[in-house]
């Protein structure tokens, strides 16, 4: 089975299509390919509560009816379960959490008008019945800790490391920034063609939105996440 973890505004949708395009035979008929609660239904599957047995089950029973790829979205799974699926082929795709964040409430203002400092840490979004933690610091770190729909619940170095572990147990994690970040996923045979990068655009201009400058602020908000990627980068430079 092929997992995908699914961070919000990073090419996730277009991943999804080009797996698809590949031949690969994916559980849902969901966009972001997310499984769904119920046939026909819009509420995704709540893989995230499931224990160990229940997620393994519930694999085995997509794997026997012939499917291969399904994607992991809104919150992941218990960060322990990461490593017991190493049998799976799981990865993800991540981008500048800075550039994500834009990203995020260019999207959130189209539909809200909120302001950023207001979006910014300040409440908590929903989602179908649950709240999301995409306006909060350290996403990915939540995402991967299993705090994805926790947005309030402080983060401390445990939760680091449980992410960081989380994230280093996945085959590909791939960078939006970089030149071919697809790149891996055709030479292994994955995918047929190349992704168009979607959700990669922050045009401000065009939503006419009043940004102000608090890059340095959100660096530091934010260093989980920035100290977790980079991380990864490192990992990466010592096998090439």
């Amino acid at each position: 089975m092929i997992i995908f973890f699914h961070m919000h505004r990073c090419a996730g949708a277009s991943i999804v299509s080009a797996f698809s395009k590949a031949g690969h035979s994916i559980v849902s008929p969901a966009r972001d390919g997310m499984p769904l609660a119920s046939a026909g239904g819009t509420v995704p599957l709540k893989l995230w509560d499931m224990k160990s047995e229940q997620l393994s089950m519930w694999i085995k029973s997509q794997r026997e009816a012939n499917r291969n790829f399904f994607a992991a979205r809104w919150n992941h799974f218990d960060a322990r379960l990461y490593r017991e699926l190493e049998d799976e082929l799981k990865f993800t795709c991540v981008r500048d959490p800075y550039e994500r964040f834009l990203s995020s409430y260019k999207e959130w203002h189209a539909l809200t008008g909120d302001d950023v400092e207001d979006w910014y840490k300040e409440q908590e979004l929903q989602r179908y019945n649950f709240s999301v933690c995409e306006n909060m610091p350290n996403y990915y770190t939540r995402m991967l800790c299993g705090l994805g729909t926790d947005s309030q619940r402080p983060l401390t170095r445990m939760h680091y490391e449980l992410a960081s572990s989380a994230l280093h147990s996945m085959r590909y994690v791939l960078f939006l920034e970089s030149p071919d970040p697809f790149k891996e996923l055709f030479i292994d045979g994955h995918i047929e063609e190349d992704v168009e990068k979607l959700n990669m655009s922050y045009d401000m201009d065009e939503f006419d939105v009043p940004l102000p400058s608090f890059e340095e602020r959100f660096k530091e908000d934010n260093a989980y996440d920035y100290e977790l990627l980079e991380s990864v980068r490192n990992a990466n430079k010592r096998m090439n």
